[in-house]
């Protein structure tokens, strides 16, 4: 499964947002987002790893 970095939006109730960012292994675009929000993270940008970093980000991940 590719691995995506991720930068998003943690927003908890009328408290300041914060941006947070990682990676997160996931089978396509929908399904990394979908994992996302149920962190409680609204994707801001997604992009696949490609190459050796993908899969050194790959065993790094943040959310699998």
């Amino acid at each position: 499964m590719p691995a995506y970095d991720y930068h998003a939006i943690r927003a908890e109730g009328n408290e300041e947002k914060s941006f947070v960012g990682g990676i997160v292994v996931a089978k396509d675009r929908h399904d990394a987002k979908i994992k996302l929000r149920e962190h409680g993270l609204k994707a801001t940008m997604l992009k696949r790893a490609r190459g050796v970093m993908a899969v050194i980000k790959w065993l790094d991940a943040d959310i699998r």
